[in-house]
């Protein structure tokens, strides 16, 4: 009997168990009451035990749901900071790599900004007489290429000569060895016969355009001379006389004579008059190129030819032909030709000084700081 049915036992009234003590017969009624409440007990007990498990089975399923979401969720949580934390190493990676960038290009510009403070140095040291060795350095580079390639050895000596004077004006006891060699220079260019290239140059030009204005041997040309008029009353032995003299007189027209003892000149053609000139041209211009290549063979061998067409083909006009050639002989007379000395020996002097001057002043500026 449970609890429930017990309880009900004891609260049944007195009165009605009296009468069952009492009579004996009546008593059996009563059991069948008994049975449903008994009944009615035991499916209220089955119900709240069904309702007590529903209830029990529904909070596990509850927790088991809400274990499982922050199960969830840690995971989610654990995952993202997961991503973080990689976030966070990446953007270390990046900043450190940034920051070894940024000190090598610190100490690039450190290295360029003590370059240039050296160099500030090295120029704040510099005097007027740095300036000035340099200057003279560049006059003795124009005197050789002057020298060397326009065989000029005027030009070339007026620049060693302004060179040395700017020497002379920095006292400097250390420049002796570059003025003994500027003084060799000098003296070896003072000792080169220079040659007037200017004017013999435009000598030959001159004299070439004389040459085109000679004319060529023109063809002998007959000239008609009137017949002496017939005398009606005259013989015939003086008829024959007259017609003698004048075939004569023709025959000499006709025939050209030539001494044997002078050479022999061969006549051309007028119409290659236009030919002979630009040869003759060509070859004065051979000249003034073998002029300035300082060429004395190819000179002189040029105006030679020139000179030779000239006495050649040129015979109408004797006095001119002469003048021209008498010119032509002049110019072959020159010299053309130099041998030009070396004057770098000054140069090389006073680039060595100047070099060993700036190292000098480097290690001193170096030692300052």
């Amino acid at each position: 009997m449970t609890v429930i049915d017990q309880k009900e036992a004891s609260t049944i009234p007195a009165a009605i168990a009296a009468p069952a003590t009492a009579a004996g017969t009546i008593a059996p009624v009563a059991a069948p009451r008994g049975n449903a409440v008994a009944l009615f007990a035991l499916l209220f007990s089955i119900v709240a035990l069904l309702v007590a498990g529903a209830l029990f089975y529904r909070d596990d399923a509850q927790r088991e749901l809400s274990d499982f979401r922050t199960q969830t969720m840690l995971q989610d949580q654990a995952s993202a900071l997961g991503q973080l934390r990689n976030m966070l190493d990446t953007q270390r990676l990046e900043s450190r790599s940034g920051r070894d960038q940024l000190a090598a290009r610190l100490n690039e510009l450190q290295n360029r900004v003590e370059a240039q403070q050296q160099q500030l140095t090295t120029l704040a040291a510099a005097d007027r007489s740095d300036w000035q060795l340099t200057e003279a350095e560049y006059l003795l580079q124009l005197a050789n290429q002057r020298l060397l390639f326009g065989g000029d050895p005027k030009t070339a000596l007026e620049q060693l000569l302004g060179a040395d004077n700017i020497i002379h004006g920095v006292d400097d006891s250390g420049l002796l060895p570059t003025r003994a060699a500027l003084a060799k220079d000098i003296a070896a260019l003072k000792a080169v016969d220079a040659v007037d290239t200017d004017g013999i140059y435009f000598g030959l030009e001159a004299v070439a355009t004389q040459a085109q204005h000679l004319h060529l041997i023109e063809p002998v040309e007959i000239k008609e001379e009137a017949l002496p008029p017939e005398n009606d009353q005259a013989t015939l032995t003086e008829r024959l006389q007259t017609g003698l003299r004048a075939a004569l007189h023709k025959l000499y027209q006709l025939v050209q004579i030539r001494r044997r003892d002078e050479p022999y000149k061969p006549l051309l053609a007028p119409q290659y008059e236009a030919a002979l000139q630009q040869n003759i041209k060509l070859t004065f211009e051979q000249a003034q190129v073998a002029l300035l290549m300082s060429n004395q063979k190819l000179y002189e061998h040029s105006l030679s030819k020139a000179r030779n067409w000239l006495l050649t083909y040129y015979t109408v006009d004797e006095h001119a032909t002469q003048a021209v050639v008498a010119q032509i002989d002049e110019l072959i007379a020159k010299r053309v030709e130099m041998t030009l000395p070396d004057i770098s020996e000054s140069r090389r002097e006073l680039k060595a000084y100047i070099k060993m001057r700036q190292a000098q002043m480097t290690s001193a500026a170096g030692a300052k700081r």
